[in-house]
């Protein structure tokens, strides 16, 4: 933990004008507030309050409001103690952790966690440097579908080499099992919205896949990486999600850093596993609108069920956004380019209410059996809304197509 004394002195210190504008935003200043676009709601017109008087911020049109560690918080997720580490790096003031009464069981643990999150630096700075040796193989691979350096920087994106080429880092990395496990594969280092590495991946390279048996290999959960505890991407999507109120979920590593790269920074990876509720959860925390885009099978459409089945509870818009033709979104910027991926981001996300209002159109009058199945789903969706208003609004349609139905099969009165 911090000391206490650091954080008061650090607090004594903050200029919130500084903060703001050191984490990029442009203000304006009139008097003694300064004015910015707000981070927390669609704005088109400087709404956000800096007043350095009180040295905090409000927003009138979204009502939020809160002093320089907030915003830090709210802007960039980050927890209490990252968000005073990352403001005391603006000023230059060192910050000191003092260590509270640990039992030798619990020391044990942390010596154990600081030792594993060291290995994993250092597997990500090698790996990465790695990739960018001339003739690596992998970046070679990488750049064939179409991804650029810079998305490559961005993401950590690596090539880990065999431990016998380690160097110096060899002995130390002979005891991670992480290092044993990636040798040889693309790295995709995962990081939580704080920006603080939680595990790593592997992947082995294209022409090598077939008949391997593990195409991606995952930290373990021993080590303390849960994979449906996190969301891939995260850390470069919070500021857009919190700005936009809206994410965009995919399924895998290049599926996200095929968005981002197309001007689309919202975006997460759930990365091969059902949506958790802990990731549903962090989701509906930082946005109100959530764009399913999994694959467009039978098991990308069930995966889909059951994330909205996570997320409609939780009072989020869910939205769906089906790969065209069977192509992901990585599969599309290796064909077509960048402005594909952005196009069919823009032009193909339909609402999940609707569609499946659509699917109950459409189904036969003739087949009554389809059309029971199709009104069922929806009903299945619309128990799980929050919005009364919403319900009547579909369950009105419904009776439109088919005046015989009674509003009692839908639960109303």
């Amino acid at each position: 933990m911090i000391d206490n004394q650091d954080i008061e002195r650090l607090k004594s210190r903050i200029r919130i004008e500084d903060v703001i504008s050191k984490m990029g935003f442009s203000l304006t200043r009139k008097g003694t507030r300064h004015y910015c676009l707000c981070p927390f709601h669609q704005d088109h017109t400087p709404s956000l309050i800096i007043d350095t008087t009180k040295n905090n911020f409000y927003c009138p049109v979204c009502h939020t409001s809160g002093d320089a560690i907030r915003f830090v918080m709210k802007v960039d997720g980050k927890s209490y103690p990252d968000a005073l580490r990352f403001i005391a790096d603006i000023y230059g003031i060192e910050l000191h952790e003092v260590s509270s009464d640990l039992s030798a069981e619990q020391k044990r643990q942390q010596d154990f966690k600081d030792m594993i999150r060291s290995q994993r630096e250092t597997i990500v700075s090698m790996a990465n440097e790695n990739l960018f040796t001339e003739g690596n193989e992998a970046h070679s691979y990488l750049r064939s579908r179409g991804f650029n350096n810079d998305t490559l920087r961005l993401y950590r994106v690596g090539h880990f080499p065999m431990l016998s080429a380690c160097g110096t880092q060899k002995d130390v990395l002979q005891k991670s099992y992480d290092a044993k496990l990636l040798q040889g594969r693309i790295v995709f280092p995962w990081y939580s919205a704080s920006n603080a590495l939680v595990g790593l991946a592997g992947r082995v390279i294209d022409v090598r896949t077939k008949g391997v048996e593990l195409k991606y290999v995952n930290s373990s959960e021993k080590s303390g990486f849960v994979k449906g505890f996190n969301l891939f991407g995260i850390n470069l999507a919070i500021r857009s999600m919190v700005k936009e109120k809206k994410v965009y979920v995919v399924e895998g590593y290049t599926d996200a850093m095929a968005m981002h790269q197309s001007g689309i920074e919202n975006v997460v990876a759930q990365c091969g596993t059902a949506l958790t509720d802990t990731q549903a959860t962090i989701l509906a925390r930082h946005a109100d609108e959530v764009v399913l885009c999994l694959d467009n099978d039978a098991a990308g459409i069930k995966a889909m069920d059951m994330a909205a089945l996570k997320l409609l509870p939780l009072g989020v818009r869910v939205e769906i956004l089906l790969a065209p033709n069977g192509c992901d979104p990585a599969d599309l910027l290796h064909d077509k380019g960048e402005d594909a991926v952005l196009r069919w981001s823009q032009t193909e996300t339909h609402n999940l209410l609707d569609i499946c209002l659509d699917r109950f159109r459409q189904a036969s009058v003739l087949d009554p059996y389809r059309r029971r199945a199709a009104l069922n789903k929806l009903i299945s969706y619309l128990a799980l809304v929050k919005d009364s208003i919403l319900c009547k609004f579909y369950i009105e349609k419904c009776i439109e197509v088919c005046p015989w139905l009674k509003k009692e099969e839908f639960g109303m009165e």
